[in-house]
C-alpha cells in the first residue's frame, strides 16, 4: 500500500510540472499600475489562454496546460513579445 501511495504522489508531482504560468504587469508610461485591462496569450504549438483582467496592482497571471512557452501576449488586444514559463513580465501600455 505504501508503494502505491508514493507512486500516486509522484504522478501528481509530474502533472504539476507540465502546467505553464506567466505573470504580466501592465503599467502606464508614468509607472502607475493599470487595473481591469484584458490580458491573454498565444501559446507556442497552438492554443490561447483564457482572458484575465489585471488587478489593482496591474497584475494578471496567465496559466495554460503543457510545458510550453508563450509566443505572444495580448494586452487590450495589442500584441507584445511572449514570455517563458515562470516569467514575470512588465509591459507599458
Amino acid at each position: 500500500m505504501k508503494k502505491l501511495i508514493a507512486l500516486v504522489a509522484g504522478l501528481c508531482f509530474v502533472t504539476s510540472i507540465s502546467a505553464g504560468e506567466c505573470t504580466v504587469k501592465v503599467i502606464y508610461p508614468d509607472g502607475s499600475a493599470r487595473s481591469s485591462v484584458k490580458v491573454s496569450a498565444c501559446i507556442n504549438s497552438g492554443g490561447f489562454t483564457k482572458d484575465v483582467l489585471t488587478n489593482s496592482a496591474g497584475e494578471a497571471t496567465l496559466t495554460w496546460s503543457g510545458d510550453r512557452d508563450v509566443q505572444n501576449i495580448y494586452v487590450a488586444g495589442v500584441k507584445h513579445e511572449g514570455c517563458d514559463n515562470g516569467d514575470y513580465v512588465t509591459l507599458t501600455k
